[in-house]
């Protein structure tokens, strides 16, 4: 899951770039370059030390010394393979030369993908949502957080880049308790998502429909979504 949130190429990077990380550390394991492993994983280990002593958080800046150690890993392990392949080929020239060209066509072809799917950043950015909220927004209204998008929604609450006049409720990330924590709330009730690769948001979805409550309105934007539901009565018996 960590690859759908850093890179956002969806099915295909989440196969691929963990394998070709997997071969880039074998090959820095086989070849014994202690210095590269070193000079990766230095960072991580004082991080770990400043932060058994308090002195510095370690799981809202873990992101930050995971997205080098992966690139890293993908490039040596994208290297590895080409050059294996090379070296299956290196009897055959014209073979060879338009593997040569392939090389050059799959880096182009994965920043193409990338710009398809939007920059990982814009490709869970939940502002636009709430920028379609703010002017619809009434007064005894709930907004449900999906737990994944809750820093970001706090971020822009302490910013006061929106004001909630109604109920704020930050989902939990225990699978079995969403509908659980859902049904306690009684009225209409916003649901703000971001797809984070584990499929929570369509089984939200797909339970309220099940139990017979209203979706009034919808509102997507990349990878982002915001739902209005009426949670007071619901048409099938729960």
């Amino acid at each position: 899951m960590i690859y759908f949130f850093l890179f956002g190429y969806g099915i295909a990077g989440k196969i691929l770039f963990p394998i070709l990380t997997v071969c880039g550390f074998a090959v820095l394991i086989k070849h014994r370059q202690k210095g590269y492993l070193i000079l990766f994983m230095l960072p991580l280990f004082i991080h770990l030390a400043l932060s058994a002593i308090k002195m510095y958080p370690f799981e809202t800046r873990l992101i930050l010394y995971l997205y080098p150690l992966l690139v890293i890993g993908i490039a040596f392990g994208f290297k590895a393979c080409i050059d294996f392949i090379k070296k299956r080929l290196s009897s055959v020239t014209v073979q060879l030369n338009k593997f040569s060209v392939l090389t050059v066509l799959i880096p182009v072809c994965c920043v193409f993908c990338l710009y398809r799917n939007s920059f990982p950043i814009l490709h869970t950015e939940i502002k636009t949502n709430l920028d379609f909220l703010k002017p619809r927004m009434r007064t005894g209204q709930t907004v449900y957080v999906y737990h994944s998008s809750a820093a970001a929604f706090r971020y822009y609450q302490d910013i006061h880049y929106i004001n909630i006049p109604g109920k704020i409720v930050l989902g939990t990330d225990d699978k079995q308790a969403y509908i659980d924590q859902l049904k306690q709330i009684n009225g209409q009730c916003w649901l703000i998502f971001n797809s984070e690769g584990t499929g929570g948001e369509q089984f939200i979805l797909q339970r309220l429909d099940a139990l017979g409550y209203p979706r009034l309105q919808r509102f997507s934007y990349g990878n982002s979504s915001i739902y209005l539901y009426d949670l007071k009565a619901a048409k099938n018996s729960q």
